[in-house]
């Protein structure tokens, strides 16, 4: 029986040193999943910031085209606006001269008359 209480104390130091590497390993793994898991929530992040930056800057690209487009829609309307006043303006004058003007042939004080008396 001496020798079954030698080894006793032997196998149980055997049986810690085997617990304690296996921990150590489990330990280990445990370390690399963590890692991964970084490595893959750093990678997704920089994916959704990328996404979010291209996503602004199609926005603010798309939002300069509606400017530019409503800019030069004003600027045509202005445009067109203004010739329209203008020749309003043009056809008023026209037909207050040729008023005035028939108003004086009426009068007698045309300048297209002359008397012959």
């Amino acid at each position: 029986m001496a020798s079954l209480q030698d080894s006793s104390p032997f196998q149980a130091g055997e049986a810690k040193g085997r617990a304690e590497e296996k921990t150590g390993r489990m330990i280990e793994k445990g370390r690399e999943a963590a890692e991964a898991a970084k490595g893959k929530a750093c990678e997704a992040a920089e994916k959704a910031g990328s996404y979010l930056q291209e996503t602004a800057d199609a926005a603010r690209e798309k939002a300069a085209c509606a400017d530019s487009a409503a800019r030069e829609t004003a600027q045509s309307g202005q445009e067109k606006t203004s010739s329209f006043l203008q020749q309003t303006g043009e056809r008023v004058m026209g037909a207050a001269a040729g008023a005035a003007d028939a108003v004086k042939n009426t009068l007698g004080l045309g300048a297209g008359k002359e008397d012959s008396h």
